[in-house]
């Protein structure tokens, strides 16, 4: 008898906590959840022109709403905004990522989960020409490979004293395509003086990862015995594994620098020009040897180690092609973030010889 007794309360308590899973621990929460909603307000553009959003209702009051995207192991924060006390909350952020990419609302802390996705479709505007099979990485393998952390922000300086205003936009110009095409966040943050081919030794700025400068011939002289007309690539680094365990040369410092002498002459000033290849296509080129990739066989692509040629209707139009959107892809945040080999950054890789 006291066997039976025991097992029907056992039963009656199985019942109670399934009941309770189903209708809700508390008449305010299945309220709560009955009127939580999200509706998305923009979801797909072309990147640089808008925001993702989105508006609804969240269970509960004052609650930290994130929004996030998911990228290779995990989920980024890119907004975030609190509810008001009715639950009523609007959230926005900046996704300049070109793709097709997992997105979602969530509440934070304590109350009720919230949790809703959706995706989101950013373009760059253009059909890419080329393939996206023609790219490189930079380095002998995937264990040699370079790249900056794609879940930390690339701060980068200029040093335009050559080439003014222009020469200036047109770096942040080209740093933005290859944002687009990473999804790793850059940040502009000033001027320098630096100019990285002078003197492959000397160390960038505090809190710099990246400088794009002009030379001259004198002040570079390696511009004239490599006969190019520009640099760029990795200066400093340490190994890293990449999220899915591969060992990799995480890019800590990177240079690129421009001859000034082609500036105007060689390079029209712009991104679009008919004659000769606008600035834009050398500085996407050696912006790319800075963020990891290597020379392409592809004539269609900025990374190309040729001479490159116009479009068909006789434009050059500075803007990343097939393979340089796979390649770039390769070393962004689609890939994850870099880790510590053994819990710690400590052992320095030794960076290649900067790449014209």
């Amino acid at each position: 008898m006291r066997t039976r007794r025991l097992h029907a309360a056992l039963l009656a308590t199985v019942l109670t906590s399934s009941l309770v899973a189903v209708v809700g621990a508390t008449p305010a929460e299945a309220a709560g959840r009955a009127g939580a909603k999200v509706r998305w307000d923009v979801t797909s553009y072309v990147a640089g022109t808008d925001r993702l959003e989105a508006h609804g209702t969240a269970p509960g009051k004052h609650r930290r709403i994130q929004l996030q995207v998911r990228t290779k192991g995990r989920w980024i924060t890119i907004g975030s905004h609190t509810s008001k006390r009715s639950g009523k909350f609007r959230v926005s952020a900046r996704l300049d990522w070109y793709g097709n990419h997992k997105v979602r609302v969530r509440a934070a802390g304590r109350g009720p989960r919230f949790v809703k996705s959706t995706t989101a479709s950013i373009s760059g505007g253009y059909a890419p020409v080329g393939n996206p099979a023609d790219y490189d990485l930079l380095g002998t393998s995937s264990a040699t490979s370079w790249r900056f952390n794609p879940c930390q922000t690339v701060r980068y300086k200029v040093n335009a004293d050559d080439t003014g205003q222009a020469g200036l936009d047109a770096a942040r110009l080209a740093m933005a395509q290859i944002s687009y095409a990473t999804g790793i966040t850059v940040k502009y943050t000033g001027t320098t003086h630096m100019i990285p081919a002078a003197d492959e030794s000397a160390r960038l700025p505090k809190r710099t990862n990246l400088v794009i400068a002009w030379g001259t011939n004198a002040e570079v002289p390696a511009f004239a015995a490599r006969g190019a007309d520009g640099f760029g690539g990795p200066r400093r680094g340490f190994y890293a594994r990449s999220a899915g365990g591969q060992r990799v040369q995480m890019t800590t410092q990177a240079g690129v620098t421009l001859l000034t002498e082609s500036y105007g002459t060689a390079y029209t000033a712009g991104f679009e020009s008919t004659g000769v290849p606008g600035i834009g296509h050398l500085l996407l080129h050696e912006i790319g040897h800075a963020f990891g990739l290597d020379h392409s066989v592809g004539t269609d692509e900025m990374m190309f180690g040729g001479a490159w040629s116009a479009d068909a209707d006789g434009v050059y139009r500075s803007r990343l092609a097939a393979g340089d959107l796979a390649g770039l892809a390769q070393v962004g945040l689609g890939k994850g973030c870099l880790r510590p080999v053994n819990g710690r950054f400590a052992a320095r890789a030794q960076a290649p010889a900067p790449l014209d």
